[in-house]
């Protein structure tokens, strides 16, 4: 059995095209999914926050999937775009016998490997600087999350333990430092790996206390089409890209790179990554959190006026945070007296 673990995902017209599964899933492998935003019946069509791009997928949008053994992370910014839209989708789930997690009721979801009977856990949360609507309902990193996953693995000390974190910069090329920080101090307290998503680029993997850190696989599908009147558009055709990580065990990780034709609506396979090979490529490799912070702030790629956030909780953080939200409120006020239109 193995794990395999895919990007953010979203179907709005219910239309995507995976033939790449066909081929690489096994009867008995598990695929773990980041649902990106609600899955929305004629019944839930109201958004929280009309003036912003509120993602969702259709009722149709897991058709695809009938035939494979699908988890779904609920941990993520879109997920509580539209009213009612979290319980929606999992009455929906619940209905359709399909698991999800990364709620603050179901934060994590564990597996039995019974072709070596290794025991799995993983663990979903959001980051509050992914900027959700709410996180309501959602596991959101805070300053339980560390204890959270330390007394499971007190209790649970054989067990291969993921964390899953919804967090970063949308399109920035390095994570956030406070994330690095955070995904070091998950690792010391005994997970065995840490995956990451949201920039919607596919980010640098890092191996720290010979565990691995991959701190963004990209997006698995996001179309680029019309959501409530706003038509999205990247800009980049990194979003296009994505990583499928299959993790075999806790030594033995592969790397796989897929592709979003947008033009014919389908995700198809890459090639594999040689993973020693990534881990060489990356220019921050062996860095303390010290000269990360200055590496960051230097290459972020990001405007001049987003700060830089280099670890949770701390007065700095919540400072900074409340800034943040601040220039978002500003920025909806500008967007509803029609003096700012960044969907033209």
């Amino acid at each position: 059995m193995s794990l395999f673990f895919l990007g953010d995902f979203v179907n709005p017209n219910g239309n995507l095209e995976f033939p790449l599964l066909k081929s690489l899933i096994k009867p008995h492998d598990k695929l773990i999914l980041n649902l990106e935003g609600p899955i929305l019946d004629d019944k839930v069509l109201r958004p929280i926050n009309p003036h912003k791009y509120n993602l969702y997928s259709n009722n149709h949008a897991l058709g695809r999937f009938k035939d494979y053994d699908v988890s779904l992370i609920l941990a993520n910014n879109h997920i509580n775009d539209f009213k009612r839209g979290l319980n929606a989708t999992i009455d929906i789930l619940d209905n359709d016998n399909k698991s999800y997690f990364g709620t603050d009721k179901n934060p994590y979801i564990e597996y039995k490997n019974t072709d070596d009977n290794q025991n799995y856990c993983v663990f979903a949360f959001n980051s509050k600087l992914t900027l959700p609507v709410s996180n309501k309902g959602v596991n959101s990193i805070d300053k339980d999350s560390l204890e959270k996953v330390k007394r499971y693995r007190d209790k649970n000390p054989n067990t291969t333990i993921i964390v899953i974190s919804h967090c970063g910069l949308e399109l920035s090329p390095y994570p956030v430092p406070a994330d690095r920080d955070l995904f070091k101090k998950f690792i010391d307290l005994g997970v065995d790996s840490v995956i990451a998503h949201h920039p919607h680029i596919v980010q640098d993997v890092e191996k720290y206390k010979g565990k691995y850190i991959f701190y963004s696989i990209g997006n698995f599908a996001i179309p680029e089409t019309v959501y409530l009147g706003k038509k999205l558009n990247y800009n980049n055709p990194l979003t296009n890209l994505g990583y499928i990580i299959q993790f075999e065990n806790k030594e033995n990780i592969r790397v796989h790179r897929v592709k979003m034709h947008q033009d014919e609506n389908k995700v198809s396979y890459d090639k594999e990554l040689n993973i020693d090979e990534m881990l060489e490529k990356n220019p921050f490799k062996g860095f303390s959190n010290k000269q990360y912070l200055q590496f960051y702030t230097k290459n972020k790629k990001a405007s001049k006026y987003y700060p830089t956030f280099d670890a949770y909780g701390n007065f700095s953080f919540t400072l900074k945070y409340n800034y943040i939200l601040l220039t978002q409120f500003i920025r909806t006020l500008l967007i509803k007296s029609k003096l700012y239109n960044p969907y033209s």
